[in-house]
């Protein structure tokens, strides 16, 4: 079976990088993503989309202060540089908590999270 924590750090390596298949490649089709504050999406191709739109973003550096891994579910906190659409630099703080399912593929089900621009 694979790591849980492995998984949540290649899931946030492809967020630092832009990379947004190996994103896609780690959810299952039916995953639930709760933005506190903002949408809840709901299928891989509104996922998909909703991270598509983040295109527009330059990352620049990306912190994890913690994993925590308890059976299928886990956190991850942190934070977030880099160049928004008009050039401006900006840091968002997060923490991101997920549900994976229990079959062999060990996919992200339910993902919640909580940002916040400093």
């Amino acid at each position: 079976m694979k790591d849980i924590k492995t998984i949540i750090d290649k899931l946030n390596k492809a967020y630092a990088t832009g990379d947004t298949a190996t994103i896609g490649s780690l959810v299952s089709d039916d995953i639930v993503w709760d933005m506190k504050g903002r949408d809840i999406i709901k299928g891989k191709k509104a996922f998909d989309k909703a991270n598509e739109a983040m295109s527009g973003m330059e990352p620049i550096e990306m912190k994890i202060e913690k994993v925590i891994v308890q059976g299928f579910h886990a956190s991850a906190n942190g934070s977030m540089k880099y160049r928004d659409e008009k050039g401006v630099e900006k840091t968002m703080v997060f923490c991101d908590v997920y549900t994976f399912n229990d079959d062999e593929k060990l996919l992200i089900a339910e993902m919640t999270s909580y940002a916040l621009h400093i």
